[in-house]
């Protein structure tokens, strides 16, 4: 700021609400690190020093700058601009401070003028009475963090929605029903009342049952998978139980801890891969955009296997296999589930549920699985995108790709293979590496020695096999100390020696820090950069589309016309491909009626795919 000429004086935080937000949510992050100790010690030095210089402080015109101090002084006002019994009356107020000397009082016959002129360095009494006294009331600040205690301060509960002013209208859902609201039409309550998508519904209501519901209430079975039977289960909800769902499960929380507290289970505090299954199976069930798919029981698993994924791969930011509250709360996921449940085009929900987006990544999956087993080897990931990937970061993606659903484990793809949910991470940090996700993707796979920079040599090590290959072609290569320089004024480091993670996840910086792995590895990207047209990347930039978004619909109508040239036969080798998987795993037996339910393959190493499990 300094450079821009601004400093913390003379900045108006209020002109600037992003960067205020900024500064309120980095203060937040301190706060949970540092604790409430560090807090209070930081603002007493702080006032000490405002204390000592707020006064001296004049300006070129001679006008006083002590309306520019952290601290407004009608705050902390000064005993110089008291009267005698004011202050008298301030300190008989004033708990005592923690130090163990008590401050000096100021003796009866001082005058504000005679405490002014000790302010100048006549007497420091005065002085240490301030500061002293401002320590006091620092201590009585409260503590905002308490380690081993969740905090619940990010948490907006509205009066609104307690149990006593929603009882009217609760009773008015359920006095058309006097027995029970039955399932099929306990929705509106979902969506209405709740507040949360529709397709949520027959989870929730399983949820009220097991947990709030009398002894002879039903438990609603799980959803028939690819068949169009929707026959009532005759399970209702009463009122009863839903009231004492109301108490504990609404009224205390807002509506994203609601939303994250029905997706999980009870018993734990945080979301995992499994937990979702129900809620999608659902919403290929009612959802009208994809009832193209409902005689298709494989295809619906990984469509719901790739909303999963995806939904990791942006949420899951600690990359811990499991979604906390603070990620869900961080993300876009209620919002978009919301999306979905009131939009009945599909495709255009292109965070997480988009078909489209499904198809694009299960076509470049199975055209690249040359041997049908669902998994990916070295020869086969090297021919992504006509071979535009060097053998360089191939080798290191297997050695340190990040492994999907899993607490932080990398690579090891050599003995198992990659997988279709840990291809999707490489697809979607391959197509777009302007996200936060794709940079820390190619950074791990960068960083050679794993120090936690990326180095001239690192950067060299895999330019060289990127220049061989533009030799290959005939075309003029560059030299790697011109290719560095330009490297370097893109991301504009701290260090030019050693790039590191917080240099490139600024967000000024993504799109230039994603061209720069481009020139490390990707072919045919590097040469579309150095032949790019200035006028097109301006436009390209202006679109509020990711890159993801962008290269998903131009390889949707490439496949989609390239299918109707094969006479579908792209669609008949899917479906053959589909058919020879199991639709059952083994030692998991559908019940009687047929019914089965989701669930995903935990010990099967082939493949972390959507399988049934009986009901």
């Amino acid at each position: 700021m300094e450079e821009l000429g601004l400093t913390f004086y003379n900045v108006n935080l209020n002109n600037f609400p992003s960067a205020k937000l900024k500064l309120d949510e980095l203060f937040q992050e301190w706060i949970f690190a540092e604790g409430g100790t560090a807090l209070c010690t930081t603002i007493r030095d702080a006032a000490t020093i405002c204390s000592a210089d707020s006064e001296s402080d004049i300006s070129e015109n001679g006008r006083p700058l002590s309306h520019l101090s952290i601290f407004p002084r009608a705050t902390f006002k000064s005993p110089k601009k008291r009267t005698q019994s004011e202050m008298q009356s301030a300190k008989s107020n004033e708990s005592p401070p923690h130090s163990s000397t008590p401050p000096k009082e100021i003796p009866a016959t001082a005058t504000p003028a005679s405490a002014i002129s000790q302010e100048t360095g006549a007497d420091s009494a005065d002085e240490d009475h301030s500061a002293k006294g401002r320590r006091a009331n620092f201590d009585k600040i409260p503590i905002f963090y308490v380690p081993g205690k969740k905090n619940t301060h990010l948490r907006i509960v509205s009066d609104e929605d307690s149990l006593a002013k929603r009882t009217p209208e609760i009773e008015a859902f359920f006095k058309p029903f006097p027995a029970g609201i039955p399932i099929e039409k306990f929705v509106h309550v979902t969506k209405r009342l709740c507040g949360i998508p529709s397709f949520f519904n027959l989870p929730l209501c399983k949820r009220i049952n097991e947990r709030f519901g009398d002894a002879d209430a039903g438990i609603p079975p799980p959803r028939t998978i690819g068949r169009g039977g929707r026959h009532p289960s005759g399970v209702k909800i009463k009122l009863a139980a839903f009231k004492r769902f109301w108490l504990e499960e609404v009224e205390p929380y807002d509506r994203i801890e609601r939303f994250f507290r029905i997706i999980k289970k009870h018993d734990a505090d945080y979301i995992v891969r499994d937990d979702f299954a129900p809620f999608l199976q659902e919403l290929l069930h009612f959802h009208p955009g994809l009832d193209f798919l409902e005689a298709h029981e494989e295809f619906q698993r990984k469509y719901a296997l790739t909303v999963i994924t995806r939904i990791f791969y942006n949420v899951n930011t600690s990359r811990s296999g499991r979604l906390s509250l603070r990620e869900v709360r961080n993300s876009n996921l209620f919002n978009a589930c919301m999306h979905v449940d009131e939009e009945t085009d599909i495709n255009r929900v292109v965070e997480y549920f988009s078909y489209e987006h499904f198809y694009v990544l299960y076509c470049k999956f199975f055209e690249l699985d040359m041997n049908k087993d669902s998994l990916l080897t070295k020869e086969d990931l090297v021919k992504y995108g006509d071979h535009s990937l060097s053998s360089a970061i191939v080798d290191r993606i297997f050695q340190v790709g990040t492994r999907v659903f899993s607490d932080g484990q990398v690579g090891g793809f050599e003995e198992t293979g990659m997988t279709y949910p840990d291809f999707i991470f490489f697809m979607l940090s391959e197509e777009d590496k302007s996200s936060q996700m794709a940079l820390r993707y190619w950074f791990q796979c960068c960083d050679l020695d794993g120090d936690g920079a990326v180095s001239p040599e690192e950067m060299k090590h895999f330019y060289k096999c990127q220049v061989a290959r533009v030799t290959n072609l005939g075309q003029e290569s560059i030299q790697f100390q011109d290719v560095l320089c330009q490297m370097i004024d893109m991301v504009r480091p701290k260090n030019a020696a050693a790039i590191t993670l917080e240099d490139m996840i600024q967000p000024s910086k993504r799109m230039y820090c994603g061209v720069m792995f481009d020139i490390l590895f990707n072919l045919h990207k590097f040469m579309r950069f150095e032949a790019r047209d200035p006028f097109q990347e301006k436009l390209r930039r202006e679109e509020h589309r990711s890159d993801w978004d962008r290269y998903a619909h131009i390889e949707y109508n490439r496949l989609a016309q390239e299918e109707e040239g094969y006479d579908n036969s792209m669609e008949m080798d899917l479906q053959q491909y589909m058919d020879a998987e199991p639709p059952v795993e083994e030692g998991a037996n559908p019940s009687a009626d047929g019914s089965q339910s989701w669930a995903l393959n935990d010990e099967s190493d082939d493949d972390d795919d959507l399988v049934y499990t009986s009901k």
